[in-house]
């Protein structure tokens, strides 16, 4: 009864804390609290009440609440009795530790103590589940789930956490852990997220804009689209009246349109870029390269493509610039600059700027928390092809892991520009800290999931392979998601990856 009677309360109570004591031998304390014994192999939780003869070594101080349905006024309730015993968590026992001296400390931030004995609830709490509950990070992607989907209804934070079955602190903080962002953050970017699309699709007012996407405020409303895109609601819209018909010649282009919340007027359309742009109306202009005619028939007013051996060049560029002007991204550029020379292009040079400012922050926060789990340790990105494998190098992936993260790269991948194709051989050589297989894609269609099933099962067949202290300590990840292309050089894609990246490494 007393584990039904603990998960029950840390689900429906509100906690006060007040302080923690290390008790002395033989001192005896009648605060209403919980007290911690710890011996050689277990720990014990018990209420003052159930405590009986026994002497505890710590005890936690505090104070319940529950909600008064009828006013929503918090009422303080005593503490059930509970009387636990589980087997010997050393992280528990660190964070009584911790709780301990942060009590004591006389300068220390209110929200610590509150957040660290919150930790020590949710430790017990999983160890006395029986498993028929949901883990956290379940608990957690169901409401990102239901965010998604009811984000047009009337959503508090405190609903949020009763739907996680969470005490509404800790749930906002373990939400912003795992997704780099307060769950009203993330609820605010879905909203207006759907906002852009309505108002350039719907051509609707201001107000049924905000009332459809869940804000009854529509002054509020403009106010946290401007925060979000750089723009008020109405400048928006007239940005997306004025935006430029862009054919996109690659992948790249692609990526940083749809960073700047625009689809290319036509582009080249293949699966080694697995984003459905026929569904949005956009003009399919060939595979591989693309075909003057289609271009000539979409009449865009620009067309832009990267500059590399595929560029086009001689009489087909010469036909192009009479159709319209073509635009070289240098192979020499950055994808920022990439980024901003495409934004200059379709006008939206605001909406780049608060992007990367976005993307910088949020690299800077996923950099600190990846450092604390992984430190000074090497990461490689290893590419499983049809034919054999490649390491990427400093571009394109690296540039999110080594340049925006921070993170190490082996001696050997500082020497690689964008790729090299390479043979086991030269795999098995590559003994980081942290390894990363993913696809490594031909120029035009995915590879066969037959093919690279066999490379992987060669790959990890091999001695060398199960000695390699990446897969000795199961630091592998895999990154075989065809949706997505997270190996190109853009924005879009380096957004993709730093989330990915986040599951792997923080969550």
């Amino acid at each position: 009864m007393s584990k039904t009677t603990f998960l029950q309360m840390v689900n429906a109570y509100t906690f006060h804390f007040v302080t923690a004591v290390h008790l002395k031998k033989g001192q005896v304390s009648n605060e209403d609290g919980f007290y911690i014994t710890i011996d050689r192999d277990t720990c014990s939780v018990t209420t003052v009440d159930q405590l009986g003869s026994r002497s505890a070594h710590y005890v936690l101080v505090c104070e319940a609440y529950d909600k008064d349905k009828h006013n929503a006024s918090m009422l303080k309730v005593p503490l059930e009795k509970i009387s636990l015993t589980f087997q010997k968590n050393e992280q528990f026992v660190h964070k009584i530790q911790q709780l301990i001296a942060l009590a004591h400390m006389k300068e220390v931030h209110g929200y610590r103590p509150t957040y660290t004995f919150y930790e020590i609830l949710y430790i017990i709490y999983g160890e006395i589940n029986d498993g028929n509950d949901d883990t956290l990070s379940k608990r957690l992607d169901g409401v990102k789930q239901y965010i998604d989907q009811y984000f047009s209804t009337s959503l508090t934070r405190t609903q949020l956490a009763q739907k996680a079955g969470l005490n509404r602190d800790y749930f906002s903080r373990v939400f912003k852990e795992r997704y780099a962002q307060s769950p009203i953050s993330y609820l605010n970017h879905v909203r207006l997220t759907h906002a852009k699309r309505l108002l350039v699709q719907n051509r609707a007012t201001i107000r049924e804009v905000a009332l459809k996407v869940g804000y009854n405020d529509e002054f509020y409303f403009s106010r946290q689209f401007k925060q979000l895109t750089g723009y008020s609601p109405n400048h928006y819209m007239k940005t997306r009246d004025r935006t430029t018909k862009v054919a996109s010649l690659h992948h790249l282009v692609t990526g940083h349109l749809l960073a700047l919340d625009c689809f290319p007027y036509a582009a080249i359309m293949n699966d080694s870029y697995p984003i459905s742009l026929k569904e949005a109306g956009v003009l399919d202009i060939g595979r591989e390269r693309a075909d003057v005619n289609k271009i000539l028939d979409a009449q865009p007013d620009v067309i832009i493509q990267k500059a590399s051996i595929m560029q086009e060049s001689g009489n087909r560029l010469d036909v192009m610039n009479n159709i319209a002007p073509v635009v070289n991204l240098p192979y020499t550029s950055t994808w920022r600059d990439h980024f901003q020379q495409v934004a200059d292009i379709v006008h939206r040079q605001e909406h780049a700027k608060q992007w990367l400012k976005q993307y910088d922050e949020k690299a800077k926060t996923i950099r600190d928390r990846i450092k604390l789990q992984i430190g000074e340790g090497t990461v490689v990105v290893i590419g499983v092809g049809e034919q054999g494998y490649c390491i990427y190098g400093m571009r394109n992936m690296g540039t999110v892991l080594y340049d925006d993260l921070h993170i190490q790269a082996p001696k050997e991948v500082e020497r690689i520009a964008h790729l090299r194709p390479v043979g086991l051989e030269d795999v098995l050589r590559m003994d980081a800290d942290y390894i990363i297989l993913t696809l490594y894609r031909s120029h035009d269609r995915l590879p066969d999931q037959n093919a690279i099933e066999r490379q992987l099962r060669t790959l990890k067949e091999t001695k060398q392979w199960q000695l390699l202290k990446a897969v000795q300590n199961d630091r592998i990840f895999a990154l075989y998601d065809t949706k997505h292309l997270y190996t190109s050089y853009n924005a879009y894609s380096h957004n993709l990856f730093l989330n990915k990246l986040v599951e792997f490494f923080v969550t």
